[in-house]
């Protein structure tokens, strides 16, 4: 399995009690972003239900086509490594495009790669940063990096 992990684009301040929704330039990255994953075969897409986070997708979507699109609770900020890892085992495909949050994008890529749940190498994820890994058995500590796009303009 591949594993495509990548954080929301630039949000605005939301209005009192409403939700981020993505920025012109937010909307331009995630558009660029889809545009960088043409020639990767994605079979689903996953985002969490927050706006900025499905705004995202949607837009990478568009460019890539990938077949499956999903929205999944596991995906949100707080969410634990664990559980996500419990998705990507429920999801019957090959190459899975996550699209969510910090910390959770910082956390699993160090859970997948170094099996430690502290996101220390991955902790400057700026919007619209991408992790690749590889998996034979997807699992803690079972990931190899493939590829790393942490700061996009």
């Amino acid at each position: 399995m591949r594993l495509y992990i990548v954080r929301h684009s630039e949000a605005a301040v939301p209005a009192e009690g409403g939700e981020q929704s993505l920025t012109p330039h937010g909307r331009k990255q995630a558009t660029r972003r889809g545009q960088s994953l043409l020639d990767e075969d994605i079979d689903c897409l996953v985002h969490s239900p927050k706006l900025r986070a499905r705004q995202t997708a949607e837009l990478i979507h568009h460019e890539i086509g990938a077949g499956q699109f999903l929205c999944d609770d596991r995906l949100v900020p707080s969410s634990e490594p664990s559980l996500v890892e419990q998705l990507l085992d429920e999801l019957i495909v090959s190459n899975v495009l996550l699209v969510s949050h910090l910390p959770l994008v910082a956390n699993l890529a160090e859970y997948f790669v170094s099996g430690s749940s502290a996101a220390s190498g991955f902790a400057q994820y700026s919007p619209t940063g991408l992790v690749v890994l590889e998996f034979d058995v997807v699992g803690r500590g079972c990931g190899q990096l493939l590829r790393s796009d942490l700061h996009v303009a």
